[in-house]
């Protein structure tokens, strides 16, 4: 990827407990606002990933790969006004997402295995193209809620996402026959810290807690493991162990 091209953003992740939670919300409320499409109590995220037939983007994560990327489909609040197709790209520890709204016709169409025309542009030319040559398909629903504070300065974005599932039993995002798989324990969540070329000093300050530790962690993978029946000791928190 080349770095001139597209706007990179650093992503920091963090594992959290409940109390340091409530602690970041009050301090961050002072300092930044709460993200204007949501509501008191946050909102939805269900994501439906694509992979291909080796798992390709599973194992570029495991593997520990400096350059990778995913397309997902996502919706918010199970509103299907408001479908989106991303791409999500990553340099080491920089990301950059590129996003396009779709029509509930196309994303049905999608979902039935109709690819765009071969003169679509954007995201979905993209989307043909890597399903062609990749054979990309759909591997999984990650759903999660979330909290965001955002800030202009910077253009930081803090977000919390709690109750992490993977959703079997369909691919369709917005299908009543999905079963919800939880993968963090209980009174565990992650934080993440979004921001473009710096982080301000008072954000910085706001966020430093003695009860977080900075992780490296896919939603996408352990949503995976646990829709193979393994344990994602990787989750905030762990998951049915002590560590």
């Amino acid at each position: 990827m080349d770095k001139t091209a597209v706007r990179l953003r650093h992503e920091l992740k963090y594992s959290i407990d409940c109390g340091a939670c409530a602690l970041l919300r009050e301090r961050l409320g002072a300092v930044m606002r709460p993200d204007a499409h949501a509501g008191a109590g946050g909102y939805e995220v269900r994501s439906l990933y694509f992979d291909d037939m080796y798992g390709s983007a599973y194992g570029d994560k495991s593997a520990g790969l400096l350059r990778r990327e995913k397309f997902r489909l996502r919706i918010y609040d199970g509103d299907d006004g408001c479908i989106k197709l991303e791409r999500k790209a990553k340099v080491g520890a920089l990301c950059h997402k590129e996003s396009e709204r779709l029509s509930r016709a196309s994303y049905d169409a999608l979902l039935a295995g109709e690819l765009p025309a071969p003169d679509t542009p954007g995201l979905r030319g993209a989307l043909r193209t890597a399903a062609r040559t990749r054979l990309l398909r759909p591997a999984v629903i990650v759903e999660y809620r979330r909290e965001a504070f955002v800030c202009d300065a910077g253009n930081v974005r803090v977000t919390f996402d709690r109750d992490l599932c993977a959703c079997v039993g369909d691919t369709d995002l917005f299908s009543d026959r999905l079963r919800r798989l939880p993968c963090c324990r209980p009174g565990f969540l992650l934080m993440e810290v979004k921001f473009d070329g710096f982080l301000p000093a008072y954000i910085r300050r706001a966020l430093q807690t003695d009860r977080q530790r900075c992780v490296s962690f896919s939603k996408y993978a352990v949503c995976r493991d646990v829709q193979r029946g393994r344990g994602p000791s990787a989750a905030p928190g762990g998951y049915g162990g002590d560590d």
